[in-house]
C-alpha cells in the first residue's frame, strides 16, 4: 500500500506532476456547476474519532515495534486510476486529529477529476505519524472517491437527458453524510429520507392488501395526505398495470419503477403525460441499471434514475511515501551567471544535475540586472586590441583594490576574460553590441578604466546574457531545476561523525517553499553561488532574494571568510522615496552613464562635477570614492539625495545605448537628455566572500563557492567596474573542470533526513519582522560608509543579542523563508561587524573615521572563521 521513494524513482515530482506543469487544477480539472454542499465538520469529527480509535485505541502495535522516527518526510496522495476525487477535507482531518504536526497541502479539490499518477495532495510530517494514520486516511478516500467516481460516470452518460442521477442507498447515519456528499461531488443528487418524514409505500407493502387492493391503498395514501410535516409520498411499483391503476390514485408524487426496461419506460411515461397535462407525478426509475444501460433508460423520458448501487464503489487510491532525498551527482545553490555556467558544464559532460533557485529561474538574481556589460580585453589574432593590453587591466584592478588583490589572479584574469567568457557567451548564443566601424564590437567605458574594454548589450546585459544561459539550462534533459527552494545548511563527513581531518561535503538541506517542508539533498559535488547580501542594508541595487544565504551557510560550517568589511556601494541608484515595488527600488543607473560624460551634482542647476574636489577623476572615479565622496557631501549639506546629469551625451547615444535607462528615467517624468535625474548610493556588492582557490574550490573537498558569494583574489577592497560579471563565468568553467578532473568521493554516509525534533508551527512572526527591520537599520546607520569603533561596537551589542532569539526560535519552530532568511543576515552583519572592527583603517569602500588613513599594517585579508578571532593575513 506504501510505495517507498515514489517521487524519487520515478521524479514524479518534476517529470509526471502534470497538474503542476500543465495547470491542470484551471485546463482539465472540472467541477460540478451546481454547488457542492459542504460537510457538517462537527458531526463527522466524531466519526473520524471513532475511526482512528478502531484502528489504534490509542497506540499503533506495528509501528512501535520499530524505533520512532521522527525525521520529517513527504508523501503523496496518488490515484492509481482515473478518479473523481473525495475525501481531502476528511484527511486534512484525519492528520489533524492523529498528529497536529502533519501537514497536509491540497491540489485537487473534492469533485475534481484526478488521471492516474496526478498529485491529490501532498503529506508533510513525522514519518511514523504518516505510516500510523494513512489506512484511516485511504479507507475514507477510497470509498468516498469511489462514490464520486462512479456517480459521475452515471451523469456523464445521461448528460444530454432531462434525467437527474439520484443515490438512495442506507448506511449508518454518519457515514451516510459523507457518502452523501461524495454523490454531490460525481454531480449526483440525494434522495435519502427518513421513515418519520415521507411515505415510501414498496411492492411489499402493496402485496399485504389482499382485498379491494387498490381501494384500500387509496384510504391509505388520503389518511397520508393529513399527516404533518410529510415531505411527499412515493409509490414504488414493478409492472405497467400496478402503475396504471397507481396513476388514478390522487396525491402520489413519486412513483417508483422497479426493474423496468426502458421500452416499458418509454410506455410508462407516455400514459402518464397523456393522463396529466402537468407531468405529475415524477416517474423515478430503479433496479437493474447499469453503466451499459443507463443512456437508454434517462432517454425514455423518466424525471429521476435511482442508482444506490454506486455507493458500494471504491477506487484505487495510494499513499506514496518519497523519503525526501534527492539524489544527484551536482547539486548547484543559485543561477545567476556563476550558477547557470557551472551547471551547463557539468551537465554538458554528462552529470546529472540538480539546480536550486530561491525564487525563479530568470529574474531572481543580481546577474539579471548587470547594466554596464562584462570588462575583456579583446585579443585579435592572439594580441591585445590597438590602444589596450593585459597589463592596463591589471594595473587598473589593482589600483581600484588597493593593492589587497592577489596579483596572479588579476593576471590570469585579464588573459582569460576574452577567450573563455565572452567567445564562450558568443557561442550560447549572446548577442553583444557591435559597431559600425572599427573594432567588431561596440565597446564602453567605465569609472576607473582608462580605455573602453566594456562588452554589453546596450544598457541591459544582464537581461539579454541570462535569458540565453537560463533557456539552455530549462531545455538541458541532464539539468533539473527546483524553483522556490531555499538551501539551509550545508552537510559535511565531519558534522556527521564528529570526526576530524580532511572534510567532505555530501550534500545540503533545501527547504521547499511552495510546500512548506525541507528536503535533503544528497551530491558528490555542491557548488554555492547564492550572490549577495544587499539585503543586510537598508536600501540596495539588489533583489529582495539576496540576503547572503551562501556566505552565512559557509560560515556556521567553519570556512574563513575574507575581507567582509569592504561593502561597495554603488553611487547612482534611482531615488524615489516613494517607490513601492521591487523594480523601482533599486533601478540602477549604469556606470557607463559616467564613463560617457555623465557628472554628479549637488543641486539640480549646478554646472559643477562635485567629485572633482575630491578626487581628480572626478565622476569617472571607482565606485568607492564617488560614493564616499555622495556621503560626505549629503551628510555636510543635510541633502536627501544628489544628481546625474547626463545632458553632455549626445541624445542619439542615450537613446540607443542607454535606453533601459532613458526609458526608466521617462516613466519616472525625467527625461534624461534634457535634465538630470535624482540619485543615491546603495549597497551595490560585498567585495568580500568565502576564501576559495583558484578554481573556486574551498578547503572542504567537493565543496565549490562561486560569484559574489565567493572570494577568489581578483577584486582585493574593491571592485573595478564590470569585473564580476565576467569572473562569474570564467570561475564557473574552472570550478567544473576541477571537479570533473578530480577522483569523486567515495565516501559512503547517507545524508539523514530533516529532524523537527520537538519544533511546533510558528504562530506569532513578530519577532520575524522586528529582527529584519532591526538588522538592516543597525547596518545601515552603523555599519555603513562611514564607521568607527563606537558605532561598530554599539552595532555588534545590538546584532549578537538578536542572534541569541534567533537561535532559540530556529530550534523551536518550523523553518520558513523569512525566518531563514533572517537567521542569514543576522550572521552576515556579525561577520562585517567583526572584520570592519578589525582593520583599523580607511581603505577603498571601508572608511573608518577613528583611523582616516590608509596604513600599510593592515596591507592583507581579513579573515573571519566561526568561533575564531578575526585575524588580519599579510600578504
Amino acid at each position: 500500500m506504501i510505495k517507498n521513494n515514489r517521487m524519487i524513482k520515478n521524479n514524479r515530482m518534476i517529470k509526471n506532476n502534470r497538474m503542476i506543469k500543465n495547470n491542470r487544477m484551471i485546463k482539465n480539472n472540472r467541477m460540478i456547476k451546481n454547488k457542492i454542499e459542504k460537510l457538517n465538520m462537527r458531526e463527522v469529527k466524531h466519526l473520524i474519532k471513532e475511526a482512528i480509535k478502531e484502528d489504534f485505541n490509542g497506540r499503533d502495535v506495528t509501528s512501535n515495534l520499530f524505533k520512532k522516527d521522527n525525521k520529517v518526510i513527504k508523501a503523496e496522495i496518488v490515484p492509481r486510476e482515473k478518479i473523481i476525487v473525495c475525501g481531502t477535507e476528511l484527511a486534512k482531518e484525519i492528520l489533524r486529529q492523529y498528529d497536529p504536526k502533519i501537514k497536509i497541502k491540497v491540489y485537487i479539490q473534492d469533485g475534481q477529476e484526478a488521471n492516474k499518477g496526478d498529485t491529490i495532495a501532498t503529506i508533510v510530517g513525522p514519518l511514523c505519524s504518516i505510516l500510523s494514520a494513512e489506512r484511516v486516511v485511504l479507507n475514507f478516500m477510497q470509498r468516498l472517491s469511489g462514490v464520486a467516481t462512479t456517480t459521475r460516470q452515471y451523469v456523464d452518460a445521461i448528460k444530454d437527458t432531462k434525467a437527474k442521477i439520484y443515490d438512495t442507498r442506507k448506511t449508518t447515519p454518519l457515514w451516510r453524510q459523507l457518502e452523501k456528499y461524495a454523490v454531490r461531488c460525481g454531480g449526483g443528487h440525494n434522495h435519502r429520507f427518513g421513515l418519520y418524514d415521507a411515505v415510501l409505500i414498496k411492492d411489499n407493502h402493496i402485496a399485504q392488501l389482499k382485498r379491494n387492493t387498490y381501494y384500500q391503498l387509496e384510504k391509505i395514501i388520503k389518511k397520508a395526505r393529513k399527516l404533518r410535516d410529510i415531505k411527499f409520498i412515493e409509490v414504488e411499483v414493478d409492472n405497467l398495470g400496478q402503475f396504471e391503476r397507481i396513476l388514478k390514485i390522487p396525491g402520489v408524487d413519486i412513483i417508483l419503477l422497479d426493474n423496468m426496461g426502458p421500452k416499458q419506460l418509454e410506455k410508462a411515461v407516455l400514459i402518464r403525460d397523456g393522463h396529466n397535462k402537468n407531468k405529475t407525478p415524477l416517474l423515478e426509475a430503479s433496479g437493474g441499471i447499469t453503466l451499459g444501460n443507463i443512456a437508454k433508460i434517462a432517454q425514455s423520458g423518466v424525471d429521476r434514475i435511482s442508482v444506490g448501487a454506486i455507493t458500494h464503489s471504491a477506487t484505487n487510491v495510494d499513499i506514496g511515501l518519497d523519503r525526501n532525498i534527492i539524489k544527484t551527482d551536482c547539486g548547484i545553490i543559485g543561477a545567476g551567471l556563476a550558477g547557470c555556467t557551472v551547471a551547463l558544464e557539468l551537465a554538458d559532460a554528462g552529470k546529472k544535475v540538480d539546480l536550486f533557485v530561491k525564487r525563479r529561474l530568470i529574474e531572481d538574481c543580481n546577474s539579471y540586472l548587470i547594466a554596464g556589460g562584462l570588462t575583456a580585453v579583446p585579443i585579435i589574432d592572439g594580441n591585445p586590441l590597438k590602444g589596450d593590453s593585459f597589463e592596463k587591466h591589471v594595473k587598473e584592478t589593482l589600483s581600484a583594490g588597493k593593492n589587497l588583490n592577489n596579483k596572479k589572479i588579476v593576471q590570469f584574469c585579464a588573459e582569460h576574460f576574452f577567450p573563455d567568457v565572452i567567445i564562450w557567451l558568443i557561442k550560447k548564443g549572446v548577442n553583444f553590441d557591435k559597431s559600425e566601424k572599427g573594432y567588431e564590437y561596440d565597446l564602453h567605458r567605465e569609472g576607473g578604466h582608462s580605455v573602453n574594454r566594456i562588452f554589453h548589450s546596450k544598457d541591459t546585459t544582464g537581461k539579454s546574457i541570462m535569458g540565453v544561459l537560463s533557456k539552455l539550462v530549462s531545455k538541458h534533459p541532464n539539468i533539473t531545476v527546483h524553483e522556490n527552494h531555499m538551501a539551509i545548511d550545508l552537510v559535511t563527513k565531519n558534522k556527521l561523525t564528529k570526526s576530524r581531518g580532511k572534510d567532505v561535503c555530501l550534500g545540503f538541506y533545501a527547504y521547499d517553499i511552495k510546500n512548506d517542508y525541507v528536503k535533503t539533498v544528497s551530491c558528490k559535488g555542491i557548488f554555492v553561488a547564492t550572490g549577495g547580501l544587499g539585503k543586510v542594508f537598508s536600501y540596495t541595487s539588489n533583489t529582495d532574494v539576496s540576503t547572503g544565504d551562501g556566505f552565512a551557510m559557509c560560515y556556521r560550517l567553519g570556512l574563513p571568510l575574507a575581507n567582509m568589511e569592504f561593502i561597495q556601494f554603488h553611487p547612482t541608484v534611482f531615488y524615489d522615496p516613494s517607490a513601492s515595488t521591487e523594480n523601482e527600488r533599486r533601478f540602477l543607473l549604469t556606470e557607463a552613464l559616467r564613463g560617457a560624460g555623465a557628472i554628479i551634482k549637488t543641486t539640480k542647476d549646478s554646472k559643477e562635477d562635485y567629485i572633482l574636489k575630491y578626487n581628480s577623476l572626478g565622476s569617472k572615479a571607482t565606485r568607492d570614492v564617488v560614493t564616499k565622496a555622495e556621503d560626505l557631501e549629503m551628510r555636510k549639506n543635510g541633502l536627501n539625495h544628489l544628481w546625474l546629469d547626463c545632458t553632455k551625451i549626445p541624445e542619439s547615444q542615450i537613446k540607443n545605448d542607454f535606453k533601459n535607462s532613458y526609458e526608466f528615467c521617462l516613466s519616472k517624468g525625467v527625461d534624461i537628455t534634457k535634465e538630470p535625474v535624482p540619485i543615491i548610493y546603495a549597497v551595490h556588492y560585498s567585495n568580500g566572500g568565502v576564501f576559495v582557490g583558484k578554481d573556486a574550490e574551498t578547503e572542504i573537498k567537493n565543496l565549490y563557492v562561486l560569484g559574489e558569494t565567493s572570494y577568489t583574489g581578483l577584486h582585493g577592497a574593491t571592485r573595478l567596474a564590470s569585473n564580476s560579471a565576467p569572473e562569474c563565468v570564467l570561475f564557473g568553467r574552472l570550478a567544473a573542470k576541477h571537479f570533473l578532473s578530480n577522483p569523486l568521493n567515495s565516501e559512503n554516509i547517507e545524508v539523514p533526513l530533516w529532524d523537527i525534533g520537538q519544533a511546533i508551527q510558528v504562530k506569532d512572526k513578530d519577532i520575524i519582522d522586528q529582527c529584519w527591520e532591526t538588522i538592516r537599520k543597525t547596518m545601515t546607520t552603523l555599519c555603513g560608509i562611514v564607521r568607527n569603533k563606537e558605532r561598530l561596537t554599539n552595532a555588534k551589542q545590538i546584532i549578537e543579542s538578536l542572534k541569541e532569539k534567533i537561535n532559540d526560535f530556529y530550534w523551536n519552530y518550523y523553518v520558513c523563508k523569512d525566518f531563514l532568511e533572517i537567521r542569514n543576515i543576522a550572521d552576515v552583519a556579525s561577520i562585517i561587524i567583526e572584520s570592519a572592527l578589525i582593520r583599523k583603517e580607511s581603505r577603498a569602500c571601508h572608511f573608518r573615521e577613528d583611523f582616516p588613513k590608509q596604513n600599510k599594517e593592515f596591507l592583507g585579508l581579513t579573515i573571519v572563521r566561526n568561533g575564531k578571532k578575526p585575524e588580519i593575513i599579510k600578504k
